[in-house]
């Protein structure tokens, strides 16, 4: 026991007119230990009880997050919960190696709203993913650019040719049948190189699917672009992918549920977007003839 603590207890005893008892040394000195953050164990060894409370904390508040990459590959990476969500997106971009950052983001993957949720760089993430551990996000391009051109990394480029391709495979980017062919084409040349009769033989692309319901037939239509193809090298073919996909009618189009006020759900393909322009400009209209009658009067 430390002598100058054991002093003042005897002291605090004399100045009462009695002699300290044995209990109240003990309880002295049991209390002295505990609050000291370290303590001496057997065999030289220390143990510090703030380090332990830190680390049990940061078991409680860290969390997994499932991240679903465009290559269809999933990595796990723990965030504390307490965490903005720029924090795991960095995390995500930096396993990447991905410069431009900016066209990207996290899209809940479990979201059980009609509309998918981005994770908001600037909000806690316990505050934007409300069920428990561990959390699925789908990383994603969450804007397109109307150029490849102005994309400056053949990386990046990349994650967009994955982006769409994956989008024209599950119908979320609608797509002509021969524009359909020509993509896969591209696709295929990025990955196989040039067309060799000798090892390409017939069905070679049967393991492989582009659009839904993929018919046999469209391999063919595959294999006959494919021939043309030679000498691209993948970069370019992803670029020639990429220089395709930007003419397709809804491409870089995110659609959203809406609601009727009278309740009624609307699907994307029920949506009369010219019918409710026309109906919102009557209706502009006539609320300014009202206001200029009122200035007039």
């Amino acid at each position: 026991m430390d002598l100058s603590r054991q002093s003042d207890i005897f002291s605090a005893a004399a100045e009462a007119g009695e002699a300290p008892s044995t209990a109240a040394v003990l309880t002295s000195y049991l209390v002295w230990t505990v609050m000291t953050s370290r303590f001496r164990l057997p065999a030289g060894r220390t143990y510090n009880v703030r380090a332990s409370e830190l680390a049990r904390d940061r078991q409680h508040t860290e969390v997994d997050c499932n991240i679903f990459l465009l290559d269809n590959t999933v990595q796990v990476f723990k965030v504390s919960k307490y965490d903005q969500g720029q924090v795991l997106l960095d995390i995500v971009f930096k396993h990447l190696d991905l410069t431009e950052r900016d066209y990207f983001g996290l899209q809940l993957a479990d979201d059980s709203t009609d509309n998918p949720r981005w994770l908001d760089p600037n909000k806690p993430i316990r505050k934007q993913l409300k069920r428990g551990s561990p959390y699925s996000l789908n990383f994603r391009v969450k804007f397109f650019v109307s150029d490849p051109n102005k994309l400056q990394e053949e990386y990046t480029r990349y994650q967009y040719f994955l982006q769409i391709k994956q989008d024209i495979l599950t119908g979320r980017l609608p797509c002509p049948y021969n524009t359909a062919a020509l993509l896969a084409s591209f696709a295929v040349q990025s990955e196989l190189g040039d067309y060799n009769q000798s090892e390409n033989l017939p069905g070679y692309l049967s393991d492989y699917s582009f659009i839904p319901n993929q018919p046999q037939e469209f391999e063919k239509e595959i294999a006959k672009l494919h021939q043309q193809h030679t000498g691209l090298s993948p970069a370019e073919a992803e670029f020639n992918y990429l220089n395709t996909a930007r003419t397709l009618e809804l491409y870089g189009v995110e659609f959203h549920y809406a609601r009727e006020i009278g309740g009624l759900g609307i699907g994307p393909g029920d949506y009369d977007l010219l019918g409710q322009a026309e109906q919102v400009s009557a209706a502009a209209e006539g609320l300014l003839d009202t206001a200029l009658l009122g200035l007039a009067e």
